[in-house]
């Protein structure tokens, strides 16, 4: 509006005021909300390092009834026990995300 010409300077300079009040008024609202975004995004690292370690304790869970099941087809015994292994770390894995922080 500086660079125009206008007819009512005083009505000018009140909208200039209002506009730069304005951008103050979103510069601070900017800072508020980039902080909020800061803190949610560490929840969303928090969140995603737990999912982890679920699909992890899901996927080694499913590995060893697998590997159980096989017992059955081959009569052997290693892969009963090679079977409660991978169940045994899927656990772990499981009550793991306790400690996460």
């Amino acid at each position: 509006m500086s660079v125009v010409t206008v007819a009512d300077k005083d009505k000018a300079a009140a909208k200039l005021k209002g506009y730069a009040d304005h951008q103050t008024k979103w510069n601070s609202d900017f800072e508020k909300d980039q902080e909020n975004a800061k803190e949610f995004e560490k929840k969303v690292e928090e969140s995603e390092a737990r999912g982890n370690r679920f699909d992890l304790a899901e996927t080694l869970l499913e590995i060893g009834l697998v590997i159980t099941s096989v017992t059955l087809l081959t009569k052997t015994r290693i892969y009963w026990f090679l079977g409660l292994a991978f169940a045994a770390g899927g656990i772990l894995s499981a009550f793991s995300v306790l400690f996460l922080k």
